[in-house]
């Protein structure tokens, strides 16, 4: 069983590696008409200016920026992934208490685990208002 589990996650980890490297090959020509850009956008640069006349935002844009384009959706694949895991584990119980018990446990873990996912955002705007009132 759990070799199983590695062989998917191996699967699925090299089909977003795969779709990377062909998205990064740009054409002989040099340019590409995927409408992908070579760049990272920076996400203090914002386009207003701060006290010293530098453009940029501040560390909660930043914040809100990684939490909603990183964490959120690579979290909520991860999130499917164990409840997929732990459904699979309650049916090839086949009603063993031991088996039964240890199902109920990561099942626990998993919903733990999304309360804080969706909860992120929200942490993440108490820690700023609090060193915001600092």
């Amino acid at each position: 069983m759990k070799k199983i589990f590695a062989h998917i996650v191996v699967l699925v980890l090299l089909c977003s590696v795969g779709g990377i490297l062909v998205h990064a090959q740009t054409p002989a020509g040099g340019t590409s008409n995927t409408g992908i850009s070579g760049t990272i956008p920076n996400p203090f640069n914002c386009g207003g200016s701060n006290s010293n006349g530098q453009g940029g935002c501040d560390l909660g844009t930043f914040l809100n920026t990684i939490i909603n384009s990183v964490v959120l959706p690579l979290g909520g694949i991860l999130v499917i992934l164990a409840f997929i895991w732990v459904g699979f584990m309650f049916v090839t119980s086949r009603g063993k208490p031991a088996e039964l018990e240890t199902a109920r446990r990561y099942l626990l873990y998993v919903a733990i685990g999304t309360a804080v996912l969706l909860g992120a955002v929200l942490i993440s705007n108490v820690i700023q208002n609090t060193v915001k009132q600092l």
